[in-house]
């Protein structure tokens, strides 16, 4: 298991960034990785859905599909939870604080794979963190383009 914690100020409130990280349907915008995601469940703070994921390297390409259950813990904190896939049992748990008019977001991952993938830990953990980075830079700047 790869476990990591990563945290960034991004110029944007927590309430907008937490808004733009539940709206599932849009969040292939932010990122690169998301070819599609489906709802397949919502209720009162928890939504599943199914997600593929396409990674590319050089010429080398490979989807993932699995399934995420999201709960919505309060305002700040969102608990998110492979269900199902490759990536089973890694869980995610985002918090958000406003600091004067910046956010700061913190980000707590457990990522586990099982043998075929076991190999990629280092690399995925690597890979998250800059993922984790450039979502929240492209959401601040649909922020920033929608003001």
């Amino acid at each position: 298991m790869a476990d990591f914690e990563h945290s960034l100020i991004i110029p944007a409130l927590s309430k907008r960034l937490f808004e733009m990280s539940t709206d599932f349907e849009n969040f292939g915008k932010f990122f690169p990785y998301l070819k599609s995601v489906k709802i397949l469940e919502q209720k009162d703070k928890e939504t599943v859905t199914e997600e593929t994921l396409s990674f590319t390297y050089h010429k080398l390409s490979h989807n993932i599909v699995q399934k995420t259950s999201t709960k919505i813990i309060d305002e700040n904190n969102i608990f998110a939870e492979v269900v199902s896939g490759p990536m089973e049992g890694s869980s995610i748990k985002t918090h958000f604080e406003d600091i004067d008019d910046m956010c700061k977001v913190t980000v707590n991952a457990k990522l586990k794979t099982n043998l075929k993938y076991k190999f990629l830990q280092p690399l995925l953990k690597k890979i998250m963190k800059r993922t984790i980075t450039g979502i929240l830079y492209n959401m601040n700047s649909e922020i920033i383009k929608n003001e």
